[in-house]
């Protein structure tokens, strides 16, 4: 189930851009922590990669994340879906403050 959401949510669409499917969509704690009040557009996902909500900070939306478990499994940063941060993360990452 996991593995579909990445595969749905890192699928490009022939955007005639560069291939970027070598670029990591995972990061540690740490750099997550020194995005959290970064302004950025971030989407909660469900298993089948839906839009369940959209924040501006990963910080709003790991919030939304804590409120609406346990449909959230991921949350993923813009429209280019650059970063991935699975549920486990989602909850070691809600404490930070």
């Amino acid at each position: 189930m996991i593995a579909a959401l990445v595969r749905r949510c890192t699928a490009r669409k022939g955007s005639g851009m560069a291939d970027r499917s070598d670029r990591p969509t995972r990061r540690s704690d740490d750099e997550l922590i020194a995005l959290l009040d970064e302004s950025a557009s971030w989407s909660g996902r469900d298993a089948r990669a839906a839009i369940l909500f959209e924040a501006g900070s990963l910080r709003a939306a790991l919030a939304l994340a804590m409120e609406r478990e346990p449909r959230v499994v991921a949350l993923v940063r813009g429209e280019d879906q650059d970063i991935i941060v699975f549920r486990a993360q989602i909850e070691s990452l809600a404490s930070v403050r």
